[in-house]
């Protein structure tokens, strides 16, 4: 081959790879954060050893990558870790955040999904490990599942959404063992109100299975923002079968730069323990109660979810509140906020009558440092009822760097 012929064929290849149809196209966004959390009396108890303090760092990274404007494939890497930590189990070694420069960590696959456009049937389809939410989070929300979500849209403001969350894998020669929920919800507009009507199956092992259905309606009535939940399911697993309502409703009122809120919520299920049956359900109703802004997240904040006894992660759902706030921007960089709420379980136990939990006060401040870094310091008080612990007030304060990109 000659000289030419070669360079030739090598600027016809940087051609081809630089051609505007074939251009690939990335952008990365995300956030670190790194907070300050005490709290005490999580139990309710004074004579309990539940205080803690500590810092804790979360990094969380999602790089898009596109090869037009139909089709991108998402990936998102996270870690999480707490300053100081060191890890017994290993027996050398520190965990990142402690002292030396051979710390290890864990960087956690957080999602994997392909996100595609089929433009003819005004389709979208996300099929992979991917954040859900559904049922206003009272089904599923609070982490990131795999399957597959399909959207058809055949006219603006109108759509159906089918939805497969892989919740369990069992033996490839045993499909009894799977564990599989299937969601179909439709969305629509209305003269300003939004519709969405849902019915959902999960398919448990061993012939259990549990039914969803309800709806979502939200819109404006003049000044006044609202919103409703409400669904209901039927569940039969083992031995053992219930119903179980999950309920919320909530107004927001902003006039120039202040915004109330009101909110009441319920979600129980008195054949379950008392709690509502989910996949995976989680909703935030208080910094103390279930967990707020400074949530657990297997670190410092191990402890923080009451309802949940000593554990990090979805609390469980047996609870009644009622939840009022404000909101005041202070300056275009600055904004102040406070809640309070009176929470008690819904429904008996097997083992207690339902509790009161107390009067909560929760209150923050954010303030814009430079665009995209915000300091926010806050916590909540929670006057304890008799019914909780001993009836020992329990607080939770925090502060954090949240940077956002």
């Amino acid at each position: 081959m000659s000289k030419f012929s070669k360079i030739l064929i090598a600027l016809l290849a940087i051609s081809f790879i630089a051609s505007p149809a074939f251009a690939i196209t990335a952008d990365f966004t995300g956030f670190l954060q790194t907070r300050g959390i005490a709290y005490n009396n999580m139990d309710g108890r004074d004579n309990t050893d539940d205080n803690a303090r500590g810092v804790d760092s979360r990094y969380r990274l999602f790089t898009n990558t596109a090869l037009n404007e139909n089709v991108k494939a998402v990936f998102a890497i996270e870690v999480d870790y707490a300053w100081g930590a060191t890890d017994p189990k290993l027996g050398k070694g520190t965990d990142l955040g402690a002292i030396g420069a051979d710390a290890t960590g864990v960087i956690e696959i957080k999602q994997v999904y392909l996100d595609f456009n089929l433009p003819s049937l005004n389709t979208n389809i996300k099929a992979g490990t991917q954040y859900t939410v559904l049922g206003n989070g009272f089904i599923l929300a609070g982490d990131d599942t795999t399957g597959l979500n399909v959207r058809f849209t055949p006219v603006t403001g109108q759509s159906l959404l089918l939805s497969w969350i892989k919740t369990g894998e069992g033996d490839k020669f045993d499909d009894a063992a799977d564990a599989d929920y299937y969601q179909l919800t439709y969305d629509g507009d209305f003269a300003g109100w939004r519709i969405s009507p849902l019915v959902g199956y999960y398919d448990l092992p061993d012939s259990d299975e549990a039914w969803f259905l309800g709806a979502t309606v939200s819109g404006k009535a003049g000044p006044v923002a609202l919103a409703a939940t409400l669904i209901g399911n039927d569940w039969e697993v083992g031995a053992a079968d219930g119903t179980g309502i999950a309920a919320l409703v909530n107004a927001k009122f902003s006039l120039n730069s202040t915004t109330l809120s009101g909110e009441v919520g319920y979600v129980g299920d008195e054949d379950n323990n008392g709690n509502f049956y989910s996949v995976r359900a989680y909703h935030q109703v208080s910094e103390i109660i279930t967990g707020g802004r400074f949530d657990g997240r297997g670190t410092i904040g191990s402890n923080q979810t009451v309802t949940a006894g000593a554990t990090a992660g979805p609390y469980l759902p047996n609870w009644q509140y009622v939840k009022v706030g404000a909101e005041q921007k202070i300056t275009d960089a600055t904004k102040v906020s406070a809640f309070y709420i009176f929470a008690e379980q819904a429904e008996d136990t097997t083992t207690s009558k339902a509790i009161t939990y107390g009067h909560e006060i929760d209150a923050y401040l954010d303030h814009t440092i430079v665009k995209g870094l915000t300091f926010t310091v806050g916590g909540g008080y929670l006057i304890a009822d008799n019914d909780f612990g001993d009836g020992d007030d329990a607080w939770k304060a925090g502060t954090a760097l949240t940077y956002a990109f």
